[in-house]
């Protein structure tokens, strides 16, 4: 009778375990599917204002080129565009605040 008592146990024991990793799985898919259909922060910028990161491709360009001065100069006209549509998207007056605003058809 003992033996079978150690069986039994060891089939829940092991039907638990199952369970565990069946669960740990699902959350883990579940992690992997909310983190890539979260578009990251640099290209949610990248759609709500667009000349950020083309004074940014303009100051690496300016960069391989070996003009600091210039890259400078565009590294301060991202920061500026930055700052615009940050104020615009505070205001309500960006594009993805007026699509947000615009009602359903």
């Amino acid at each position: 009778m003992n033996s079978l008592c150690t069986d039994g146990m060891s089939v829940a024991r092991r039907v638990i375990m199952a369970r565990r990793h069946a669960v740990l799985l699902g959350v883990a898919a579940l992690g992997l599917v909310a983190i890539t259909a979260v578009p990251s922060r640099a290209e949610s910028v990248a759609a709500r204002c667009p000349a950020y990161p083309a004074h940014l491709r303009t100051a690496r360009d300016y960069l391989a080129r070996g003009n600091r001065a210039a890259a400078v100069h565009e590294l301060r006209r991202a920061e500026d565009a930055l700052g615009t549509c940050q104020r615009e998207e505070a205001a309500g007056g960006s594009l993805l605040a007026q699509h947000r605003q615009m009602p359903a058809s």
